[in-house]
């Protein structure tokens, strides 16, 4: 078990998101369970959700509508998802990767685009 504040470290080649994930949670779920508190679903969720929304719009270098199709949501989901969790969007010059889903869910950058 950590302490507060005391990072979790991983080699990130032998071990799954999942796992990466739960361990950095555990610990919070302990804090925040003992000290009684509720809701951490959505409190969780939107950790999670603000980084993977920005990352996302990086990546597509402020499109909406390239982050959209790579998170595999509506583009005005992603709108309201930004304005609902303070995310500042830059655009930048230049056009953004092509990414497809692939058979099976994977995703693919067409070749030639990055």
């Amino acid at each position: 078990m950590t302490e507060k504040g005391e990072s979790v470290k991983f080699d990130l080649a032998s071990h799954s998101l999942e796992e990466l994930v739960a361990a950095k949670v555990r610990g919070f779920v302990q804090v925040m369970g003992d000290a009684g508190q509720s809701g951490l679903y959505h409190l969780l969720l939107a950790e999670f959700e603000r980084p993977l929304i920005a990352l996302a719009l990086e990546q597509c270098r402020g499109n909406q509508v390239a982050a959209a199709r790579l998170l595999g949501i509506n583009r005005n989901t992603l709108r309201k998802k930004i304005t609902e969790l303070g995310i500042k969007v830059a655009r930048r010059r230049g056009r953004p990767p092509r990414i497809d889903v692939g058979v099976g869910g994977g995703l693919r950058v067409r070749e030639g685009m990055m």
